[in-house]
């Protein structure tokens, strides 16, 4: 059992040690962090009067102030040396995106940007800078959530957070494209029910589908509930935190695809395959009973016949004008369509056209220029 009097002589070796410490030749002057907390206002003065008269005896001017003061700059000090105790004149400061420590972004990204991958972030290791992310959450009430699902949102998203030039951004709705009932009303003069119908993009409604120009429905990317996202980076850059953060529930969306890249129907993964959209107005001269058997020429394999049409013949329109198109060949081409009329074609097989047997289409780059 150890007696009082060894317990104290232990306490006393102790405290002899300590003062020892801070009184000898011990560098403390570690530059981890400046002084954040001034001490003098709160230390005992017979401290900093002893501080002064060594100072004055010529010693060493390491003391308790000195020791104390250091152990409040390693508490507030944010480096990987301190202990990063918050500090501030201002706890307003602790939610100021702008003034708060990285430390405390995880408690951001959990209030103000649900569904945000931390690890996108470049102190996690991912490419979003702490400039990019402090800008996005700054005006993301305004910017995003506030016009979310619009346009300006998409553009303010990708813009902040990956550095995308806001011209670069497009969305695109196929939805535009979908042949729709007109009533018997023609965007064309010579048609009695005038002014009716037409484009998207002329008459900024779907009331009036343009006939020649618009496509069936098909439930894959032409329907009305999709749309097609290019920024032109990487999709899987950004897939899984637009999906979770931007995406509206309930629509189709394609990533850094845009109407030239559609194969139809499908995962869209289909390799060496070349596929067509067909337009109506490519087909407005042949005939739904008429027998098309005559060979016209081959494919671009060489070997495969083509039947029907020439281009030319849907150039020579002459009831109008203004919806000029050339006349693709007979579909049969692809080897999926055998009947040699169009009424005995299913129209299911027309939602695409895609030559399975080598490379390019026979309509490409079929032409109204050179026709008689």
């Amino acid at each position: 059992m150890i007696s009082l009097i060894q317990a104290s002589q232990d306490f006393q070796s102790q405290l002899d040690s300590f003062y020892e410490l801070v009184t000898s030749e011990v560098d403390l002057d570690i530059d981890t962090c400046n002084t954040k907390f001034d001490i003098t206002k709160y230390i005992p003065l017979w401290i900093i009067f002893e501080k002064e008269k060594m100072q004055n005896e010529g010693q060493n001017p390491v003391s308790v102030f000195d020791f104390v003061q250091k152990y409040y700059d390693w508490l507030y000090c944010d480096d990987v040396d301190g202990a990063g105790y918050s500090l501030s004149t201002n706890l307003l400061d602790l939610i100021d995106i702008e003034k708060t420590r990285q430390a405390y972004y995880d408690s951001f990204i959990t209030t103000y940007a649900d569904g945000f991958d931390k690890n996108l972030l470049e102190l996690n290791g991912g490419k979003v800078t702490t400039e990019q992310f402090i800008e996005f959450i700054k005006n993301i009430r305004s910017a995003l959530y506030q016009k979310k699902t619009t346009l300006e949102s998409v553009k303010y998203f990708f813009n902040t957070l990956f550095a995308v030039s806001k011209e670069d951004i497009e969305v695109y709705y196929p939805k535009k494209l979908v042949l729709r009932l007109n009533g018997g009303r023609f965007y064309n003069d010579s048609f009695k029910f005038k002014g009716g119908t037409g484009s998207y993009d002329t008459r900024n409604d779907l009331a009036g589908s343009y006939l020649n120009g618009s496509r069936l429905q098909d439930s894959d990317w032409i329907q009305d509930f999709s749309y097609l996202l290019k920024v032109g980076i990487t999709a899987d850059t950004y897939r899984d935190i637009y999906l979770n953060m931007m995406h509206p529930t309930g629509l189709k969306v394609v990533f850094e695809k845009t109407m030239n890249d559609y194969e139809g129907p499908g995962d869209g993964d289909i390799v060496f395959t070349v596929c067509e959209s067909p337009l109506i107005g490519n087909y407005f001269p042949y005939g739904l009973t008429t027998t098309y058997t005559t060979q016209i020429g081959t494919g671009p394999d060489g070997t495969t016949p083509l039947y029907g049409l020439t281009a030319c013949v849907g150039c020579a329109d002459p009831y109008d004008k203004e919806f000029e198109m050339p006349t693709h060949v007979y579909p049969n081409w692809t080897g999926e369509i055998t009947a040699t009329r169009f009424f005995d074609i299913n129209i299911t097989d027309m939602f695409q056209l895609c030559y399975v047997q080598g490379f390019t289409s026979p309509n490409y780059g079929a032409t109204c220029g050179g026709c008689p």
